[in-house]
């Protein structure tokens, strides 16, 4: 359907108004202000990162006690 518009302006049948251009920049510059995504950082999200860090942390804990008693029972033999 847009190629019909394109013939009509094309053969001056059909003229938009003067102010055109900037009403429809101005209508998309609302649009994208309106829908663009906001970041929010909420308590859930912060419990989640906490959680994770605590037990990222537990197990490297627990896998550098591994290897520490397998290197004393190793240096033991």
């Amino acid at each position: 359907m847009h190629e019909s518009f394109d013939d009509l302006l094309r053969q001056g049948l059909l003229t938009p108004p003067e102010d055109f251009t900037g009403r429809v920049m101005a209508a998309i510059a609302r649009e994208a202000q309106a829908t663009a995504p906001r970041a929010r950082w909420s308590l859930s999200r912060t419990l989640r990162w906490a959680a994770l860090t605590g037990a990222a942390t537990f197990g490297l804990s627990r896998a550098v006690s591994f290897a520490l008693c397998a290197w004393t029972a190793g240096a033991a033999l």
